[in-house]
C-alpha cells in the first residue's frame, strides 16, 4: 500500500481515527516518523511544523482542533516497567486520541493492544511500502 493510501484509510477510519492504536513496525531509517508527519499534516496541518521524532523525549503529545494524536518511540525503553513511567497504557485507553508508536514490536504486550499493524518497509526500488494488519475496511 502507498503512504497516499495509507493516510486516506485511516483519516477516513469508521468513526474516526480518535481512540485508535497503531504499532509502527520497521527498521532503522524506514520510515516510521515521515509515516506520522503525513499524517499529521492531512489531520491537523497547523501542528506539523512541532512534528519530530520523539526518540530522545520518549513521547510528544500534539493537541490539534480536532483530534489529540500521541506518539510514542520505545526504542531506547529496556523494561516494561519503563512503559508505566511514559503512561502509555492510558494513552491507548485514550478514546480521543490517536496513538501512534513507534517500535512496540519490543514489547508483545504492547503491541497486542494496538488495533492496527502498519509494516514500513523500503522495497528493492528503495521506495516504501507499507503493510497493515488489522483494516478490516478497504482500502
Amino acid at each position: 500500500m502507498s503512504l497516499e493510501a495509507l493516510i486516506q484509510a485511516i483519516v477516513n477510519l469508521a468513526g474516526g481515527p480518535a481512540g485508535k492504536n497503531f504499532a509502527l513496525i520497521g527498521t532503522l531509517g524506514a520510515g516510521k516518523t515521515h509515516l506520522v508527519r503525513s499524517l499529521i499534516q492531512a489531520l491537523e496541518p497547523e501542528l506539523l511544523q512541532d512534528v519530530a521524532s520523539p526518540s530522545f523525549n520518549i513521547f510528544h503529545r500534539y493537541e490539534g482542533k480536532k483530534i489529540e494524536i500521541h506518539h510514542f518511540d520505545l526504542y531506547r525503553l529496556e523494561a516494561v516497567e519503563e512503559l508505566e513511567e511514559i503512561e502509555i497504557y492510558e494513552s491507548l485507553d485514550n478514546v480521543k486520541a490517536l496513538t501512534l508508536i513507534e517500535w512496540p514490536d519490543q514489547f508483545d504486550e504492547i503491541v497486542n493492544m494496538c488495533d492496527y499493524k502498519v509494516h514500513v518497509q523500503v522495497n528493492e526500488k528503495g521506495k516504501r511500502d507499507y503493510l497493515v494488519e488489522g483494516f478490516d475496511e478497504r482500502v
